[in-house]
């Protein structure tokens, strides 16, 4: 658990300025000192606005909204990195907010069943104020927890042989033109961006009021905010995915769709996208090299770690214009 803020050592500048590198880097911000090593690569601003100011006091950008805004989640996260003070008469005292989140759950230990007994009003702000945790543990039972984990790719041999199934069906059917086939293939793309932005904004991101919904929350979203780099709980178990997978087919069934197999293969091929985007975005460096996928993944981190309530789209910006969620 963090430090009271009395408890914290007090650093000259010069010892502070020596601390100017990503590796081992503390800004000075409000006479609070914060080692912000773990967070540069994640920051949603990028990493050079940053890096260039290691070191030294930034409070006054910090503070400048003209010059780059922060959020009243950001200043939360921004507690979790304080490892000291320059003057201890600039430290403000925390506030009972502060110290209820602080002490709402031990994240050292398996959070199902503290998350569960938590203080239910507490739980939205404290799954969204904590830093990028790189992994927790849910279960007590190591079976549990074994299963609560999978690898990124296991979507690739997974979901790649069924998009190619349900395309052959139609083709070996002969049921409509070439043309055809591939409209229906656009548009169930098309119908899977639809279908993430209404999930992640309406159900992911639903205001929970009880110990149930927060327990409903914190396993289908709420993991992911919690500890949005941790490589194995960035998909679905499949366990989970393939029975929402045959729901939303036999959903979309229910409509005289033509070619409704190769439609629910591009809806399928665009889930296949997201989880793949998704996963490079925290943790591939192939976005460095791309302008696109490095605004995409701005986007995305700001999502976590400015505005929740903002760019639901991960795979697909044009919803969060459409419906006034682009920030």
């Amino acid at each position: 658990m963090p430090l009271e803020s009395k408890d914290l050592p007090i650093f000259d500048i010069e010892t502070i300025a020596k601390h100017n590198t990503p590796e081992d880097g503390w800004l000075v911000i409000k006479g609070g000192v914060y080692n912000i090593s773990k967070f540069i690569e994640f920051h949603p601003g990028g990493r050079s606005i940053i890096e260039k100011n290691l070191g030294t006091d930034v409070t006054e950008a910090f503070m400048e909204p003209t010059i780059h805004t922060h959020s009243e989640k950001a200043w939360r996260m921004l507690e979790r990195y304080k490892v000291g003070t320059v003057n201890a008469k600039m430290v403000s005292e925390e506030s009972s907010l502060d110290l209820k989140l602080k002490n709402a759950a031990d994240i050292t230990k398996p959070l199902v069943n503290q998350v569960y007994k938590m203080e239910a009003s507490l739980y939205q702000t404290w799954v969204h104020s904590f830093p990028p945790l790189t992994s927790i543990r849910l279960f007590e039972s190591q079976f549990f927890e074994f299963f609560s984990r999978y690898p990124w790719w296991y979507i690739l041999p997974l979901w790649i042989p069924i998009v190619l199934y349900n395309i052959g069906i139609d083709l070996l059917l002969n049921v409509s033109s070439p043309a055809s086939l591939i409209s229906s293939f656009v548009y169930g793309v098309l119908f899977w961006t639809c279908l993430e932005y209404v999930a992640h904004r309406w159900i992911f991101h639903m205001d929970t009021y009880t110990h149930f919904g927060n327990f409903f929350h914190f396993m289908a979203h709420g993991i992911h905010h919690l500890s949005p780099m941790d490589p194995d709980r960035l998909t679905f178990p499949p366990i989970f995915s393939v029975f929402i997978v045959a729901l939303v087919y036999k959903s979309v069934a229910l409509f005289p769709i033509p070619n409704l197999n190769t439609f629910f293969a591009g809806g399928l091929a665009g889930y296949v996208m997201y989880d793949t985007m998704h996963y490079f975005f925290h943790h591939g460096t192939v976005c460095d090299n791309n302008s696109y996928l490095k605004w995409m993944r701005s986007r995305h981190f700001r999502h976590h770690y400015v505005c929740p309530d903002k760019n639901f789209g991960v795979s697909f910006p044009m919803w969060d214009y459409v419906f006034g969620t682009a920030e």
